[in-house]
């Protein structure tokens, strides 16, 4: 009891700084979402409580994410809002199997170059989503983006400049508070100012703007919302939203990994504490299970507010306990009179602050330094998810930068230490050796790691190009695995070199890969030849070097 009252006492500051941030940006990124305020709440507070129960990390805050906004947008623009507590319990049941298949080290495969272009492409929805909301105007929506920017020119001449000029004011403001008092949560002071104006465009006081209250005229705090039961029957006989709410919930699944991860290792660097894993994607599905059951929309681990917990002072995961118990406290008291009166224009200053923020457009500088073909890539997907359907360009988009990912890592350039006139000549890249070899060269080549159908052809391409008369000798010391495509090119190579009078010596491999290169006739023939060596260094001998 002594203990609990002590962690109480050294993270109430951050649990209810976390908690004051929660609830208006929960609330605005459900509208991102095209969900209710309620269902941003109920994610928020159920999320944040379970998580803290059931992963890992004592750092790492779980609420609805701008990551997951762009993909729930993208359904709830064809299908109804209604849904989306479903897509969490499916998103629930796709990580667990991730968690107990043990398959989440493999989600992390995916590289930098993927997280980019998607937070690109989902600051820019974001954006373009917060548009009419910031000018008070309000169009048809499209599922296309580039269809709702043609919309917004379209209706420029609508423009309410009370909502804009609000809205500007306060995107202005959040920006010089990031700037200069960065430590000043804006979020806060920006929805207690703007809950002001919204009680006195209520009395009259002010000119008309639109409100929370507007929007969602019937909306009431509960910690659950069972409206989406009631169309359950409805979905069994739409195949259609059927199929969508699966291809989402993997997606949502698969962002969920990431970005739960990636805000679990940002935490462990601030403070070298260190976090499981599994454990924490563990933590993350009962998070969504629970959230989505109570009507709520999927929710995953957040990098920034991790960094403000930490920054508040946490020290345990009794912050985020702490800040899930706030939040609710909170809204039982002030949501229904207080939080609704939250003008629009200042929910999409929000939001679009937030969209901004989420576009790095100093890390587009250095992949159009290092990596070329990623930032293409990058740059590609980003105007294809804009033009096209966007959950499409996910799956497509993650597909490219895997196989990109794959062929650079793949790609090894062999590295050969050459003997010339039974002298040390040099070591160097094959392929530079290939335009400089000469017949008699001794050439010693390593093969390291695994040889597979993914790596093998490249090398063998280029030993193919060995000039007659020369003598090749293949280290295996380091070889860990070898598949059937490998000694299938190692069968090749061996017949291509004899036919060019190259003499072929393979020095020590493991009894693993011994017993199946045996298997292969060619090779085994090199054996009873004498071409096979335990020792590099007595080969050399042999040769007179």
């Amino acid at each position: 009891m002594k203990n609990i009252i002590n962690q109480i006492k050294s993270n109430w500051k951050s649990g209810l700084v976390v908690a004051i941030v929660s609830i208006p940006l929960s609330i605005s990124l459900a509208i991102a979402s095209w969900a209710t305020p309620l269902q941003g709440l109920i994610s928020a507070i159920w999320a944040m409580g379970l998580a803290a129960l059931f992963a890992s990390s004592q750092y790492n805050v779980f609420w609805p994410a701008g990551a997951l906004s762009w993909i729930l947008l993208a359904f709830t623009l064809t299908h109804w809002a209604t849904y989306l507590p479903i897509i969490a319990i499916i998103s629930w049941l796709l990580l667990l199997v991730a968690y107990f298949s043990k398959s989440i080290r493999y989600i992390t495969l995916i590289p930098a170059a993927w997280l980019q272009w998607f937070l690109f492409a989902v600051g820019l929805t974001i954006l373009v989503s917060q548009i009419p909301g910031g000018l008070g105007i309000s169009i048809p929506t499209h599922e296309k983006i580039y269809l709702n920017i043609i919309e917004i020119f379209n209706n420029l001449s609508s423009i309410n400049r009370i909502s804009f000029g609000v809205c500007l004011s306060w995107l202005w403001f959040l920006f010089f508070a990031k700037k200069k008092r960065p430590k000043v949560p804006g979020a806060i002071i920006l929805s207690l100012l703007g809950i002001g104006i919204g009680f006195g465009v209520h009395q009259w006081w002010f000119p008309n703007i639109a409100l929370l209250s507007n929007k969602y005229p019937n909306l009431s705090f509960w910690l659950r919302d069972f409206s989406y039961i009631q169309n359950t029957k409805a979905l069994l006989s739409n195949t259609n939203a059927i199929t969508d709410i699966v291809k989402i919930s993997a997606v949502i699944a698969i962002v969920t990994i990431l970005e739960t991860i990636i805000s679990g290792k940002i935490g462990e660097k601030m403070t070298k504490v260190w976090f499981n894993k599994d454990k924490e994607i563990f933590g993350n599905a009962i998070a969504n299970i629970w959230s989505g059951l109570m009507g709520g929309i999927p929710a995953t681990a957040v990098l920034v507010r991790t960094a403000l917990n930490i920054k508040s002072w946490a020290t345990s995961k009794y912050s985020q306990w702490l800040a899930a118990l706030t939040a609710l406290v909170i809204s039982a008291l002030l949501f229904n009179n207080v939080f609704t009166l939250l003008p629009m224009s200042i929910i999409a200053a929000i939001l679009i602050f937030i969209a901004i923020g989420i576009m790095d457009f100093s890390i587009l500088k250095k992949f159009y330094t290092f990596e070329k073909t990623s930032f293409y890539l990058i740059i590609i997907t980003i105007v294809c998810s804009i033009v096209f359907d966007t959950i499409t360009w996910i799956l497509v988009g993650t597909s490219l930068t895997l196989l990109i990912f794959i062929a650079r890592t793949t790609y090894t350039e062999p590295r050969v230490t050459i003997f010339r006139n039974k002298q040390f000549f040099t070591k160097t890249d094959l392929t530079k050796y290939i335009t400089q070899q000469q017949s008699w060269d001794i050439i010693i080549m390593k093969l390291a790691g695994e040889l597979n159908y993914l790596n093998i052809d490249y090398q063998f391409t280029e030993m193919k190009k060995i000039v007659s008369w020369s003598v090749m000798i293949f280290s295996l010391d380091q070889l860990s695995d070898i598949d059937i495509d490998g000694l299938e090119y190692f069968e090749d190579i061996v017949h291509h070199l004899e036919g060019k009078k190259v003499t072929m010596y393979i020095t020590w491999w493991n009894k693993w890969i011994k017993e199946m290169c045996f298997r292969v006739p060619s090779l085994k023939k090199l054996n009873d030849n004498g071409l096979i060596y335990d020792s590099k260094s007595e080969l050399l001998q042999h040769l007179g070097i």
